[in-house]
């Protein structure tokens, strides 16, 4: 699998290089100190094509997750590894087409290095300071001028809306998601209707992928009504689904992968009594 270099930047303490896919869209690799000998990550996205790969993968279930609200409740998307952005952009496009105002969306960004979500975060409020590396600054416009292609939505207008967001607590950036993090009641995070896990494979991020932690944050993360999606189709990650209630749905996965992993789960209507025998 080969990528196309673009360029290398200095993001804080991360090294990195983002790579252009076959679609045009682009991905990102760093230089991790998480490995015995340091390396880089493996890239963020398929090279076969970052904005292709989001599509395939996480934009049924965004869609599907929609409908799950209930009548005053917002409608709450968990993303597990903001990377780039795009599943945060993506959903944040998808209220804004819809109509939904910024007290009718919740979204909640995990991150575990700091440098993206800081990079992030001011890139969407237009601050000065501190600078985005230029090749960062290029890959959000792309992914914004995607998803607004896509959408048929005008970038300032959900620019915006997405500083709206960020700015009336709508949307969340929280660090790295471990059992701490998510199991504290005092914790903002909220169950979502839609859980996106988008984290690096078991290779590069082997605590995530523990069942202590798959389960807690399946517990924590997930409404009653959720529709849960990843790129990848672990059996650890479908056991703790299947445990808790979750049905699994056969989904190719994107690129020749042979399957992600889609499982959703209802709650019972609340009309609806169930007599004892």
């Amino acid at each position: 699998m080969q990528e196309h270099m673009c360029e290398d930047f200095q993001l804080g303490h991360l090294n990195c290089s983002l790579l252009k896919t076959a679609d045009g869209s682009f991905s990102l690799r760093y230089w991790s100190t998480l490995f015995k000998n340091e390396q880089w990550t493996e890239p963020m996205h398929s090279s076969k094509g970052a904005w292709s790969e989001t599509l395939h993968v996480y934009l049924p279930a965004l869609i599907e997750s929609m409908a799950l609200p209930l009548k005053t409740e917002p409608w709450k998307v968990a993303s597990i590894g903001l990377g780039l952005g795009y599943n945060e952009i993506l959903s944040a496009a998808l209220a804004f087409k819809h109509g939904t105002s910024s007290d009718q969306l919740k979204i909640f960004s995990f991150e575990s290095e700091h440098p993206l979500q800081l990079a992030f975060k001011t890139f969407l409020l237009g601050s000065e300071q501190p600078i985005i590396p230029a090749p960062l600054t290029h890959a959000y416009e792309n992914i914004l001028d995607l998803v607004c292609s896509y959408l048929n939505l005008d970038t300032q207008s959900l620019m915006s809306y997405m500083r709206l967001l960020l700015e009336s607590g709508s949307l969340e950036l929280h660090g790295q998601v471990d059992t701490k993090l998510i199991v504290q009641p005092n914790k903002s995070v909220q169950q979502s209707h839609c859980v996106l896990f988008d984290a690096f494979s078991p290779e590069s991020s082997p605590l995530l992928w523990e069942v202590q932690l798959l389960d807690a944050i399946v517990v924590r993360l997930c409404a009653p009504s959720c529709r849960f999606v990843s790129y990848a189709s672990r059996t650890v990650l479908k056991r703790v689904l299947v445990s808790n209630g979750f049905r699994l749905s056969k989904k190719p996965g994107f690129a020749g992968k042979r399957e992600c992993t889609f499982a959703t789960r209802s709650a019972l209507p609340h009309n609806i009594n169930i007599k004892k025998d």
